[in-house]
C-alpha cells in the first residue's frame, strides 16, 4: 500500500458532495406532479447514490484493514525466534 494514500476523511467529504448532488436531483424530480415525473431518471439517480455508498464503504474498509495490518507488520518486524517459541517468558 502506498504511504499517500488520500485520507478517508478527505473521500468522505468529497463522496458525500457527490451524493448530496444526487439526492438534490432526485428530490427536484420527486417534487414534480406525478404525470411528469422522469421515473427512470429517479431510479438511476437512487442506484448512483447507493453505488457511491458502497464505494465510500469499500474504500473506508480497505483503509482500516491496510492501517491494521501494517500494525500486525510492526509487531512481527520486532519479533523474535526466541519470543514466538517462549511466550510465557514475554509476559504474552
Amino acid at each position: 500500500m502506498q504511504e499517500s494514500w488520500t485520507d478517508p476523511s478527505h473521500v468522505g467529504k468529497i463522496s458525500v458532495t457527490i451524493m448530496d448532488t444526487l439526492a438534490e436531483e432526485f428530490f427536484k424530480e420527486s417534487q414534480k406532479p406525478d404525470d411528469e415525473k422522469d421515473h427512470g431518471l429517479m431510479i438511476k439517480l437512487s442506484q448512483a447514490v447507493g453505488y457511491q455508498s458502497q464505494v465510500y464503504s469499500t474504500v473506508q474498509k480497505n483503509h482500516d484493514f491496510a492501517r491494521r495490518l501494517k500494525m500486525i507488520e510492526g509487531e512481527l518486524l520486532q519479533t523474535t525466534p526466541e519470543l514466538e517459541e517462549f511466550p510465557e517468558k514475554n509476559g504474552t
